[in-house]
């Protein structure tokens, strides 16, 4: 009997380690995808067209994402070779709403519930090969006044909705952990005191969902958690970008989900940032070729680094609450 693992990826060690075993990759059957806007490949704007004759986001949004191309799970399922099954929507938060303001955009949990009857209605099991994406949290904190009183019922949404998908026959998860919130635009105008303390919680997030996925994997016999830190994907491709005359302060695009009311920057490839929170194509693309090399074959070598990548990323978040 194989016991559950959580494996904590920490993104630039994993991508040295893992172009060898990119070929074992195809083992999985396909990416069934959960989540907010970072994810979204194009939910959100067909509900709202169908529902009021108009999709959002409109253009400069790139064919109904929030960016200005495809999203780091797109990139990832093709770096892969793998189909992506999507159920995520801009806006989601863990629960069971959506700050879009919509009347029926879901939240994570909807989409989850979604899944799970419609299997359950076939009388089927999930697919036990497949690579299940869990990602959100960021909307939870965008939409409350108490940001540190949202925290635990973010993380209990989540760690449940793994355990609901296991129940359902679910064995391998991909659990990216939270951008730094202090990068989106809200935070880089508010200034430096209100800029630590959105990396503070996005810190604590970050630990404290882990340290709650290790502790339900003892009760998920046969899973394989895998938990991945964005943030150093997300840094690395940022000071390349800054590297070469690029910006992390302001936006490409300044107007709204309509496409109206703002101006847009002459090239993307330059900014981190494509509207006040969302990355560009740019960023999404260095952040789902890392998730792709996250995910080796996990009967290779992946159980033998458990200890190492815990142990980087724990230092890690160290040095950044330091």
């Amino acid at each position: 009997m194989r016991f559950s693992t959580v494996i904590t990826s920490v993104g630039t060690a994993v991508v040295l380690m893992a172009s060898p075993f990119t070929s074992a990759n195809a083992a999985y059957s396909q990416i069934v995808a959960f989540g907010d806007s970072l994810s979204d490949n194009g939910n959100v704007f067909a509900a709202v067209k169908a529902s009021l004759g108009f999709g959002i986001p409109a253009a400069p949004y790139w064919n109904g994402r929030f960016s200005n191309g495809p999203v780091a799970v797109e990139v990832m399922a093709q770096t892969l070779g793998i189909t992506l099954v999507d159920y995520a929507f801009g806006g989601a938060l863990t629960g069971t709403t959506n700050r879009a303001g919509i009347a029926g955009l879901p939240g994570i949990q909807n989409e989850v519930n979604q899944f799970t009857a419609s299997l359950s209605a076939a009388g089927k099991t999930a697919d036990a090969s497949a690579l299940y994406f869990l990602w959100g949290g960021a909307n939870d904190f965008f939409s409350a006044t108490d940001k540190l009183a949202a925290l635990a019922p973010a993380i209990a949404n989540l760690t449940g909705q793994v355990g609901q998908l296991y129940g359902a026959g679910a064995r391998e998860f991909f659990v990216p952990l939270m951008p730094d919130l202090s990068n989106t635009r809200s935070a880089i105008n508010a200034g430096a005191t209100d800029q630590a303390k959105a990396h503070a919680l996005s810190v604590a997030f970050n630990t404290n969902l882990t340290t709650a996925l290790q502790g339900l994997q003892g009760n998920l016999t046969g899973a394989t958690i895998r938990v991945f830190d964005p943030n150093p994907s997300l840094n690395a491709a940022r000071d390349a970008l800054l590297a070469e005359g690029g910006t992390a302060a302001t936006s490409c695009w300044t107007g709204n989900y309509t496409g109206t009311g703002g101006t847009l920057c002459a090239n993307p490839d330059l900014y981190t940032l494509w509207d006040d929170v969302h990355p560009t194509a740019r960023l999404h693309l260095a952040l789902g070729q890392s998730m792709a090399a996250a995910v080796p074959e996990p009967s290779t070598f992946g159980l033998a680094l458990v200890g190492l990548l815990i142990a980087g990323f724990a230092a890690r978040q160290r040095g950044k609450a330091a």
